[in-house]
């Protein structure tokens, strides 16, 4: 479908458009950044819809794409309303989203949102008796 690469697809909620980010991000960066962009299902042109998204920080609702941005001092949930490709604010967090380890779901009437807030990095071992 996507001829210039393409990564972490969504589609709308009408399945007319794919959404997608530009590229995979690059390894080295902390809080890297993509171009999210629009295809259309049926065939056609892509077409850029937002600069700077964060991967794994964003998400197609019923109306809107909603997204972490990065601030200087803090980090924002926004929204890219689809009727008429205005960003608005929803509102500051109060932490911020992690660069390694990001991850946003919003529900798909965009009442709802989780992101992961990484507070330490720690791992375990378990063992499992009788695992099925």
């Amino acid at each position: 479908m996507t001829r210039n690469g393409g990564f972490q697809p969504q589609t709308s909620s009408d399945a007319r458009y794919l959404f997608y980010l530009d590229r995979y991000p690059q390894r080295s960066a902390i809080k890297t950044t993509a171009r999210l962009m629009r295809l259309p299902v049926a065939g056609g042109k892509e077409e850029l819809v937002l600069e700077g998204v964060r991967p794994f920080a964003w998400a197609v609702t019923g109306t809107a794409i909603v997204f972490v941005a990065s601030e200087r001092d803090f980090d924002a949930i926004d929204v890219y309303r689809l009727s008429d490709q205005r960003v608005a604010r929803l509102g500051r967090l109060g932490f911020r989203i992690s660069g390694t380890y990001n991850h946003m779901a919003v529900s798909r009437d965009g009442r709802w949102a989780l992101a992961t807030q990484l507070v330490r990095f720690e791992s375990d071992l378990m063992r499992l008796d009788n695992f099925q």
